[in-house]
C-alpha cells in the first residue's frame, strides 16, 4: 500500500529546463499555499490568504497578470503548470493517486516576467487550483 501522502512534495531540487519563453524565471521560485480552507469551532468554512503569500504579493511592484488552470481533479493541472509554464519537473505537487494533491489555491513564489499585448512588461502570477469534484473540495 502507498504512503499516506502519495503526492510529490513541492520542490525545486530538480534542475530546471529552460522555460518556453526563454526569460520566464520560474526556476527561481517554489510552490507556496495561497488560499487555504479551515473550519471555525462552529463548523463554518473560512478561507484565508496565508501570511507567506501575503508577504510575497506585497513585494510585487508593477502591473500584474494572472494565469491559472482550473478543471476536474486528477486531470494534470499541476503537471501542466510545472512542465509547460515553469519548465521543470518539480514545483507544484503531483502524484500517482486518485486522491487530489493540491488543496486550496497555491501560487508560484516568484512572478514570471511577461509582456502584455501592447508590449508593457508585466508580472505573471501562476496559480494552481484544487480540482473540481475532489472529495475534499
Amino acid at each position: 500500500m502507498g504512503s499516506e501522502n502519495e503526492c510529490d512534495s513541492p520542490t525545486t531540487d530538480d534542475p530546471p529546463s529552460a522555460p518556453p519563453s526563454g526569460d520566464a524565471g520560474g526556476e527561481e521560485g517554489k510552490a507556496i499555499p495561497f488560499i487555504t480552507l479551515s473550519f471555525a469551532a462552529d463548523g463554518k468554512a473560512q478561507f484565508a490568504v496565508t501570511e507567506e503569500a501575503r508577504a510575497m504579493l506585497a513585494d510585487i511592484s508593477g502591473p500584474l497578470s494572472v494565469i491559472s488552470v482550473v478543471g476536474m481533479y486528477r486531470t494534470g493541472k499541476s503537471f501542466l503548470l510545472n512542465r509547460i509554464l515553469l519548465g521543470q519537473t518539480g514545483g507544484f505537487p503531483v502524484g500517482n493517486t486518485v486522491n487530489a494533491c493540491t488543496k486550496g489555491l497555491w501560487i508560484w513564489s516568484k512572478p514570471l516576467r511577461a509582456k502584455a499585448a501592447d508590449g508593457t512588461p508585466v508580472n505573471l502570477l501562476v496559480i494552481d487550483t484544487e480540482g473540481l469534484g475532489s472529495l475534499d473540495a
